[in-house]
């Protein structure tokens, strides 16, 4: 935090010698204390220069997941601290799991499998590599066994967010909506990140849609919009079916200013920019937070 790198990872490293096995969690820590631009000047001589200390294949596998995240989206770089990782510490199950994860990226797909099944038995207590192994299998069309493989990891991590929105997103496409719904559920309830979150926003928004919920889908659809531009939803019968919801709604108790909020922006999407400014004029008499 105050910019003392080389301090810094001079009591990272005497951290690591004390205790081989949390190599992962301190260069994390190191690396993500680094982010800022100094810090990712100090870090591209001082990995480099580390040797045959036990630190460095930590270090390089925590690097390549920086330069593979959504900040760099660099899987060639990112690869090519994996190798180097691997080439230190090859029977690291971590090492080869996330290696595994920048190869599915590319035309590795297969590869990446042959990787997370090394890393899972390396490590078979490890629920996060049979999803993520299971991830690599919705990609590449393998429904079936992607959700015996979430439904392992899960076993294993029923923690796992992400395993429980990659399961909810093959059940949606597979048409089982409830069992959908419920895992979708459960991943937005334990606080995802991106990019697993704006998918599962969408895919409940498919089921809440297929399950007669309009205005659940809408506003599903809609956060997941937000997060990611790429899921829109341009379905004219929902937004109809979603502002009878809101008709109901209001008749019942006409003092929701969400709902007259929510009404006038789906009219003014429709083109109904005199309904739309009545209804978020009605929002705004009722609740003038909603500005």
């Amino acid at each position: 935090a105050l910019g003392d790198w080389s301090g810094a990872f001079s009591d990272y490293n005497e951290a690591r010698d004390r205790d081989p096995d949390c190599g992962f969690d301190i260069a994390a820590s190191f690396l993500r204390g680094a982010a800022g631009r100094e810090g990712r000047e100090f870090l591209r001589g001082s990995i480099d220069e580390l040797g045959g200390h036990p630190m460095t294949a930590s270090f390089y596998a925590v690097r390549a997941e920086l330069r593979r995240g959504p900040a760099f989206s660099r899987y060639d770089l990112a690869l090519d601290d994996y190798r180097r990782a691997e080439a230190l510490d090859p029977d690291r199950a971590w090492i080869q799991a996330q290696m595994a994860r920048a190869e599915a990226h590319g035309a590795g797909a297969q590869a990446a499998l042959r990787r997370l099944d090394r890393a899972a038995a390396l490590r078979p207590d490890a629920g996060w590599i049979y999803s993520w192994r299971g991830e690599v299998k919705r990609l590449l069309g393998r429904e079936a066994a992607a959700v015996s493989d979430f439904e392992r990891g899960l076993r294993l991590m029923p923690w796992y967010g992400y395993a429980h929105a990659w399961k909810g997103a093959v059940l949606t496409r597979r048409g089982r909506w409830p069992q959908a719904l419920a895992a979708l559920s459960a991943a937005l309830d334990l606080k995802l990140t991106d990019p697993a979150l704006p998918l599962a926003y969408y895919n409940r928004g498919l089921c809440r849609r297929a399950l007669g919920d309009s205005l659940g889908a809408l506003k599903d659809v809609s956060a997941a919009h937000r997060r990611n531009s790429r899921y829109e939803w341009k379905d004219e019968k929902l937004r109809g079916d979603a502002v009878l919801e809101l008709d109901g709604l209001l008749a019942k108790n006409p003092r929701q200013a969400w709902a007259y909020a929510w009404r006038g922006r789906i009219r003014a999407e429709r083109g109904d920019c005199a309904g739309a400014a009545e209804d978020f004029s009605s929002a705004l008499a009722l609740r003038p937070s909603t500005a």
